[in-house]
């Protein structure tokens, strides 16, 4: 994963590689290559890119949350 700063928001990135190895713990995942989210100062997603959805792309969404929180961006 890779955290772009933007001002008042962040976006967090999951490479394609990483959206497949994720994958491997949802067997019936539709989410498909690079992925990215999001998130307001407040830890609100604002915003998602990626193709995909369902529950698997809210639980990637909050594993890429708690990535960037782990970095210290909130």
């Amino acid at each position: 994963m890779r955290i772009h700063e933007q001002g008042s928001c962040y976006t967090v990135f999951v490479s394609a590689r990483e959206v497949c190895e994720w994958n491997r713990r949802w067997p019936c995942s539709s989410l498909q290559g690079r992925q990215s989210f999001t998130f307001d100062r407040n830890g609100d997603l604002v915003d998602r890119c990626g193709k995909g959805d369902g529950p698997e792309a809210v639980a990637l969404s909050q594993d890429a949350q708690a990535y960037a929180f782990a970095r210290g961006e909130k």
